[in-house]
C-alpha cells in the first residue's frame, strides 16, 4: 500500500465484501429489502484522507522517504476537501 502511484491504487484495499445474508437484512432474523451494501465514495474519500493517507504521512516521516511525501501530497490534492460544515459540536 505504500508504494501506490494514486489513489485509485488504493481503492481495493477499501473495497469489502458482505456475505449473501446481509444484502437482505439490516438486523438477524428480520429479511429485508435486497440492498448493496458498499462503501460510497464520499466515505471511502474520508478514510483515505483521514487514515490512509495520514497514517502513509506519518510512515514517511518516520522514514525520511521524500519521495512518499510527495506522492502523498499530491494524492491529498487530487480528492475533493471533507465537507464538515453540517457538523456540529453542540
Amino acid at each position: 500500500m505504500f508504494n501506490f502511484k494514486n489513489t485509485e491504487e488504493i481503492l481495493p484495499f477499501l473495497k469489502l465484501q458482505v456475505p449473501d445474508y446481509w444484502i437482505t437484512h439490516y438486523v438477524f432474523d428480520k429479511t429485508t429489502k435486497e440492498s448493496s451494501k458498499e462503501l460510497g465514495k464520499s466515505t471511502l474519500d474520508l478514510i483515505l484522507i483521514n487514515v490512509v493517507l495520514a497514517f502513509c504521512f506519518f510512515y514517511a516521516r518516520q522514514k525520511s522517504d521524500s519521495e512518499m511525501l510527495t506522492r502523498l501530497l499530491e494524492a491529498y490534492q487530487s480528492l475533493r476537501a471533507e465537507n464538515n460544515e453540517n457538523y456540529s459540536v453542540f
